[in-house]
């Protein structure tokens, strides 16, 4: 396609993606010899292979490195993001103006890997969780950030809060959306293939501990969504949230629909509460207060000298900090997490014990 840019041949640190749907397509990039690198948008014709160009721009940018420019798409094609190590921003392609749409969404926090080498914000990849996972941009390292919600209002937007293996260099793998499906009655489905919905689901904790956030993951065009959450209640919202009336375990069933047909898909989902902090399976031996917590949570422990490590994740299973108990009280800074409900489990002896939770206020 001829759009009269001046790309240069040398894409390094460059990103390009496609939207979930097939209908644009998103270049992050250096363009022109300038910095900061530029945007492109294009509209793309799945039929007749034709693009046409909707937008070009500039992203703002305050970090001292412009290494990598990531590009990614919510799972409904709404949303663009895009970083330029130091930030991320975001379009929104239902707007009437997309180019004053766009919103800062988050700024590299200057977290350091081995305090050393930065971690800033670099490629992006859409996941079949429904997450859009970043690498770092400009070094090495062993964690990924994490746009938790991109399809909300507030994305929930995490830095350095997956843990690798091991440590990589900037990469991620290149996929096509093999979820696409045809475009059912146009001129180009000729292979008579139909959009027969697919239905998924993921969950997430909420500060209530009877209360549970249902994310729709499913695919191939569903029109209709109904929930059965296994007490007598259901929804036929897209993705709601539900109060169980009490502990137990609830199969929850979604079924999606359209025109071509329909599929449903259940797990059984267990609800537990807890009076204080402690769940099932911990020694009476470790204790963590204040809880709720505000700047930060001492844990208390009688046998410390047998806890290798202590490990704090968020409700989406996302490491944050992996370190060793400093003594029988161990003072550890919170002031950074995000509110919400986090777990802290600790390794006694060579074994993963069950976890204790704690809010964050």
């Amino acid at each position: 396609y001829e759009t009269g840019l001046e790309i240069e041949n040398d894409l390094f640190g460059s990103q390009a993606v496609f939207s979930p749907n097939g209908s644009t397509f998103i270049i992050n990039a250096k363009i022109r010899s300038i910095q900061p690198r530029e945007y492109l948008f294009l509209a793309f014709d799945r039929c007749n292979g034709q693009f046409e160009a909707v937008l070009m721009g500039t992203l703002p940018h305050s970090g001292e490195t412009f290494i990598s420019s990531g590009a990614a798409f919510s799972q409904d094609s709404r949303y663009a993001y895009l970083s330029n190590d130091g930030e991320i921003y975001r379009f929104d392609f239902e707007s009437n103006d997309i180019a004053n749409s766009r919103a800062l969404m988050a700024t590299y926090d200057g977290y350091q890997h081995q305090d050393f080498w930065d971690t800033t914000l670099g490629y992006m990849m859409l996941a079949p969780d429904g997450k859009i996972y970043l690498t770092t941009g400009t070094n090495s390292s062993d964690v990924f950030h994490v746009i938790n919600e991109p399809e909300a209002e507030d994305p929930q937007i995490s830095q350095h809060s997956v843990k690798t293996p091991t440590v990589y260099y900037r990469g991620l793998p290149n996929n096509p959306y093999w979820r696409l499906g045809p475009i059912d009655g146009s001129i180009c489905d000729s292979l008579g293939i139909d959009n027969i919905p697919a239905a998924k689901y993921r969950v997430a904790d909420t500060l209530d501990d009877l209360t549970l956030q249902f994310k729709d993951l499913s695919y191939y065009e569903p029109e209709t969504w109904f929930w059965d959450f296994g007490d007598n209640t259901t929804s036929d919202e897209l993705s709601p949230s539900h109060t169980f009336q009490g502990p137990g375990t609830y199969e929850v069933c979604l079924e999606v629909s359209n025109s071509n047909g329909s599929d449903s898909y259940c797990r059984n989902i267990t609800i537990e509460t807890s009076s204080a902090s402690e769940l099932h399976g911990m020694s009476q031996d470790i204790s963590i207060y204040p809880n709720p917590t505000s700047d930060y949570l001492i844990i208390e422990s009688t046998h410390y000298k047998n806890t290798e490590a202590y490990e704090i994740s968020n409700v989406h299973g996302e490491l944050l900090v992996r370190a060793k108990l400093r003594g029988k009280t161990t003072t550890v800074e919170t002031i950074t997490f995000a509110k919400g409900i986090y777990f802290i489990r600790f390794v006694i002896d060579g074994d993963l014990q069950s976890a204790l939770r704690f809010v964050k206020m």
